[in-house]
C-alpha cells in the first residue's frame, strides 16, 4: 500500500513570493499569522487541508508576520490571523473587458477578513474564483 504526502501551505520567506503566486493567474489564499497566536493555531490545520484539497489549482500560503518584513505595511495587516484571497472571478472578467481592458484576468484582491473563519467558507471562495477541489 502506497502512502502519498499530503500537500501543505507553502511557507512565504519574503513578499515577493506572494507576488510571484499571484502573478501565476491561480487564485491565492494567504494567511498572515503568527505561531504566538492561539487562534493562528487552530487554523493551521484547515489552511493545510486545504492547500491539499486545492492542489495544482490554487495556491495556499503562510505568512508568518514576524519572520517577513515589510509584510505587515504591505497588506495593511492588523492582527492575526487575517486570510486574504486574490482571484479573478467571472463577473470581475465581464466588468474587464465591459471597461475595454486587455488582461481580463488579472488577479485582484477579492476578499479579506480577521479572525477564525469556517473551513467551508474559504473553500466556497476558493471555488467562486475559479480553483477546483483535487481528487483525494
Amino acid at each position: 500500500m502506497a502512502f502519498r504526502r499530503r500537500t501543505r501551505a507553502i511557507n512565504v520567506k519574503n513578499i515577493d513570493q506572494i507576488e510571484q503566486f499571484t502573478a501565476d493567474g491561480k487564485p491565492v489564499l494567504i494567511d498572515f499569522m503568527q505561531f504566538s497566536c492561539p487562534a493562528c493555531k487552530a487554523m493551521d490545520g484547515t489552511i493545510d487541508e486545504l492547500a491539499h484539497e486545492f492542489r495544482g489549482s490554487a495556491h495556499v500560503l503562510k505568512v508568518n508576520v514576524g519572520k517577513v518584513p515589510g509584510a505587515v505595511e504591505h497588506y495593511k495587516i492588523k492582527g492575526t490571523p487575517t486570510f486574504v484571497l486574490f482571484g479573478t472571478s467571472e463577473r470581475s472578467q465581464r466588468k474587464a473587458k465591459q471597461r475595454g481592458e486587455e488582461d481580463t484576468k488579472k488577479i485582484t484582491q477579492r476578499f479579506r477578513t480577521t479572525g477564525v473563519v469556517k473551513k467551508e467558507q474559504l473553500r466556497r471562495l476558493l471555488t467562486t474564483n475559479g480553483a477546483e477541489a483535487a481528487d483525494s
